[in-house]
């Protein structure tokens, strides 16, 4: 049998952890907070986590705002990096069911923006009349691009920017409905904004995907290997 090289070994465990690492699963997360107008309601909140593996986006928009209990998601917008446009992504598995993604987003209550978002996610008008998305009850759907998704295509999403100046920017936003007032008889509504800022490696459910440093112990024995091999041969 042929002996490799201690160069082909490198290769070897240099294409193994490259192969890994551009396979390897991870998350976005951020939080939308408002609504920063003085007569528009305060202590508004929303987390939004992503976790993505592959092709596979799936997305969590959850509305955490204990000061406002009736408070409900009306439309959750968001923008792409990458070049992404509505054509390469299948938006499925929405719960609750019948909400749905539209591309591009028709804003309300921000004011105008620009560049405009380029998806919104909403409980349709009509029948069927989806279930709220409230404190108790989150937002969740996959997002099923065309390629393997990239960090990047969330953190180099563009800013959208409200008429509003106090509103400001986000590359992710959200209308949301039913709120507390301070006479706490009327209701009213707000938006907020946040950005995609956070990421990390997923770990693998079963824990069996072995860690870069792994790989380079095993190169390190093989390489050792064949330093031992070719020694034999010479005769040493």
């Amino acid at each position: 049998m042929k002996h490799l090289t201690k160069e082909a070994i490198a290769g070897i465990i240099s294409l193994a952890i490259f192969s890994m690492t551009a396979q390897a699963a991870f998350i976005v997360s951020g939080q939308l907070t408002g609504d920063p107008r003085i007569d528009n309601p305060d202590n508004l909140l929303v987390d939004v986590n992503i976790s993505v593996d592959g092709n596979l986006s799936n997305w969590t928009v959850d509305v955490n705002s204990p000061d406002h209990p009736d408070i409900r998601l009306d439309e959750f917008y968001f923008n792409l990096g990458g070049g992404i446009s509505a054509s390469d992504i299948d938006f499925a598995s929405f719960s609750p069911a019948d909400w749905t993604v539209t591309s591009p987003a028709t804003v309300r209550g921000g004011g105008n923006f620009t560049p405009n978002f380029q998806f919104q996610a909403l409980d349709p008008a009509g029948p069927p009349n989806a279930a709220d998305v409230t404190n108790a009850i989150p937002l969740i759907f996959d997002a099923i691009l065309n390629r393997d998704w990239d960090v990047d295509d969330f953190l180099l999403a563009a800013f959208s920017q409200s008429s509003d100046t106090v509103l400001g920017s986000g590359q992710m936003g959200a209308r949301v409905l039913s709120l507390q007032t301070t006479d706490d008889v009327t209701s009213d509504s707000g938006f907020v904004l946040g950005e995609f800022i956070s990421t990390g490696a997923e770990p693998p459910p079963d824990g069996s995907v072995p860690e870069p440093a792994a790989l380079w112990l095993l190169g390190l024995g093989l390489l050792g290997l064949a330093g031992f091999s070719r020694r034999r041969k010479s005769g040493h």
